[in-house]
C-alpha cells in the first residue's frame, strides 16, 4: 500500500519497525509479533496507567474503535495477496487502542464544539477513521452493511485526500462529517424529516466524501486554466462532480463495496442522497438551494408535522443540512473558528497567487494584499452562513445555538476590523489569538487578543506580536510572536504556473 498511508507507523514504516522488533531480545520480539504491526503505532503514547483502564472502557469502544485497529491487518493480508486476504474481525482486542486523550475527545463526539483537532493529533492524523468508525457504530448503520469493507472504503477515501491542502483535507472532512452527526442525532434532523436507515447512511458518507481528491482550488479557477476535469464535466460543479464519482468507483473494489450483497434497492436510495447532497455543497447553489427551502417553509407546507415527509422535501433537506454542515465554522466556539478561518483563507491565498502567476484574473477573496479578513468573515456570516441557519432553525429549533455563535463571532471580527486593515496594508496578515480563559473577560466583554504568525503570514516574520486590548488601560508589549496555533507545518500545494490543459495528467485528470 502506498507509504503515504503508514507514515504514522512507528519510526516511519513498517521496516523499521520490524528491524527495530528484530533487534530486540527473543522473548520481547516474540511478544511484540502478537501485536498487529499497524497496531504498534498507536501505542506510542500509551502508558500502563491508560491501560490499566482498559476493562472499564472496552464495552464502550468495541465497535467503534476496534475497526480501526483490526481494518489495518486486513489490509496488510490483503498486500500479501487477494486470496489470502480475510476481512477484518468488528469486535477485536482493544489492548492496543490509544486511551487518555483520544477516549476523553470522543465521548464528546455528540457535541456541536466536538474538538476534532484534538482527535486528528491523537490519532496521527487519522481523524477520518476515527470519527467515522465511531460515528458509524452509535448509529448501527453498519448493521446492513459489510463494516469491514466500509472500513476499507473510509481508509481510501482519507487517503484520497490531499494532507497539502491547508483546509480541503481529511481534518475538514471529519469536521463536517461529525457536525451532520450531530445535526441528526441532536438537531431532530431524523424525527422532523423522518429519515430511513439508509438515508441516515447515505448523508454520513456524503460528508464523508464530500471534498474527497479535492486539488485546493475552486471551480472557477479550473474552468479558467481548463482542467480536464472542467472539460468533463462542461464547467458545471466540476469538483462536486468529481468527489462524489470518484467516492462511487471505489465501490467498483471488491474490498472496498461495503454494498455488495446489499439489495439493488438499498444501492440506488444511498447513491440518490450521496449524489444530490454532496452537488448541492456548490456554493453557487448557495441561494438557490435556500430560496427553495424559504419558500416552502413560508408556505407551511415544509416537512410538517403529523403528516408523511415528501420525497422532494426530504432531499432538499439533507441538501441544505450537508451545505450548512460544510460552511459551520462561523457556527462554532470562536477559538474553533479562528483556527479554521486561518486554513480557508491560506488556501484562498494560494490560489489568489497562483492566479497571479498565470496572469488569470485573482478571484475574490483571494488576494492577500487587498483582503480585509475581518470584513471578510463578516460578510460571508452576513450574506452566506447567517440567513441559511436562520432558516433551518424554524423547522430545526436546536439550531438556535449556532444563530447565537454566529451573532458572537460576527461581533468580534467587527470589533477588529481596524486592526485587520492594518494586518492587509502591512502584508502580514497575522491572526487574532484568543488568550486567557472565558471568565478572564476584558472591560468590554471580550477576552484579550493577540495576534500571532499565521499560515497567511510571509515566511520570516520575526517582529513581536501586537496585543489587542478592549479596556484603556496599557497592555503589555514584550509579548513574543507564537506560532501558529497548531504547531504544526501546513505546506500550501501550489499548483504549476501554466495552464492545466498544457501539462501532463493521467487518466483521471489530476496533475501528476
Amino acid at each position: 500500500q502506498d507509504a503515504t498511508s503508514n507514515a504514522w507507523l512507528v519510526n516511519g514504516s513498517q521496516s523499521a519497525t520490524r528491524q527495530c522488533a528484530a533487534s530486540a531480545p527473543t522473548k520481547t520480539r516474540e511478544a511484540r509479533e502478537l501485536v498487529p504491526i499497524a497496531r504498534r503505532s498507536v501505542l506510542r503514547t500509551s502508558t500502563p496507567a491508560t491501560r490499566q483502564s482498559l476493562a472499564d472502557t472496552e464495552k464502550a469502544f468495541r465497535g467503534s474503535m476496534a475497526i480501526i485497529a483490526e481494518g489495518d491487518d486486513a489490509e496488510e493480508e490483503y498486500a500479501q495477496g487477494p486470496s489470502e486476504f480475510h476481512p477484518a474481525s468488528f469486535c477485536g482486542s482493544l489492548e492496543t487502542v490509544l486511551l487518555g486523550p483520544l477516549e476523553l475527545a470522543l465521548q464528546k463526539i455528540d457535541e456541536w464544539n466536538f474538538d476534532v483537532v484534538s482527535v486528528h493529533k491523537c490519532t496521527g492524523g487519522h481523524a477520518l477513521r476515527v470519527v467515522a468508525a465511531k460515528i458509524f457504530h452509535q448509529w448501527e448503520c453498519s448493521k446492513g452493511l459489510d463494516r469491514d469493507r466500509l472500513h476499507n472504503f473510509v481508509h481510501q477515501i482519507q487517503t484520497g485526500y490531499f494532507a497539502s491542502n491547508p483546509y480541503h483535507n481529511s481534518l475538514h472532512a471529519t469536521d463536517v462529517a461529525q457536525t451532520v452527526h450531530w445535526m441528526l442525532a441532536k438537531a431532530d434532523v431524523v424525527k422532523v424529516a423522518q429519515l430511513q436507515g439508509d438515508e441516515v447512511v447515505a448523508l454520513l458518507l456524503a460528508a464523508i466524501v464530500h471534498d474527497y481528491e479535492h486539488p485546493g482550488v475552486n471551480n472557477g479557477f479550473c474552468a479558467k486554466t481548463r482542467h480536464p476535469l472542467a472539460v468533463r464535466y462542461n464547467d458545471a460543479s466540476v469538483l462536486e462532480m468529481h468527489h462524489v464519482a470518484a467516492a462511487f468507483k471505489l465501490l467498483t473494489e471488491w474490498r472496498c463495496n461495503f454494498l455488495a450483497g446489499s439489495p439493488d434497492a438499498t444501492y440506488w436510495a444511498i447513491r440518490e442522497v450521496m449524489v444530490s447532497s454532496v452537488l448541492a455543497t456548490d456554493i453557487s447553489k448557495h441561494f438557490e438551494e435556500l430560496n427553495k427551502l424559504k419558500s416552502r417553509v413560508a408556505a407551511d407546507e415544509f416537512l410538517k408535522h403529523g403528516e408523511s415527509a415528501v420525497k422532494a422535501d426530504k432531499l432538499l433537506a439533507l441538501n441544505v443540512v450537508l451545505h450548512a454542515c460544510d460552511i459551520a465554522n462561523p457556527a462554532k466556539e470562536l477559538e474553533m473558528y479562528l483556527y479554521w478561518t486561518e486554513r480557508v483563507l491560506a488556501e484562498y491565498f494560494a490560489q489568489g497567487d497562483q492566479e497571479k502567476s498565470l496572469g488569470l484574473p485573482v478571484s475574490m477573496l483571494m488576494d492577500r494584499k487587498s483582503t480585509n479578513i475581518a470584513k471578510c468573515q463578516v460578510g460571508f456570516i452576513d450574506i452566506l452562513v447567517f440567513p441559511l441557519y436562520d432558516e433551518l432553525q424554524k423547522v430545526f429549533a436546536p439550531l438556535h445555538l449556532c444563530c447565537d455563535f454566529l451573532e458572537s463571532n460576527k461581533r468580534f471580527w467587527r470589533q477588529h476590523v481596524d486592526l485587520m486593515e492594518e494586518e492587509m496594508t502591512s502584508g502580514r496578515q497575522r491572526m487574532p489569538s484568543l488568550h486567557g480563559k472565558p471568565e478572564d473577560q476584558g472591560d468590554g466583554g471580550v477576552r484579550r487578543v493577540v495576534l500571532v504568525e499565521s499560515l497567511l503570514s510571509p515566511p520570516g516574520l520575526g517582529e513581536q506580536c501586537k496585543p489587542i486590548s478592549t479596556a484603556e488601560e496599557e497592555v503589555e508589549t514584550d509579548v513574543q510572536t507564537e506560532p501558529s496555533r497548531d504547531g504544526l507545518a501546513n505546506p500550501i500545494r501550489i499548483f504549476p504556473a501554466r495552464p492545466w490543459h498544457a501539462s501532463e495528467s493521467d487518466e483521471e485528470g489530476f496533475v501528476v
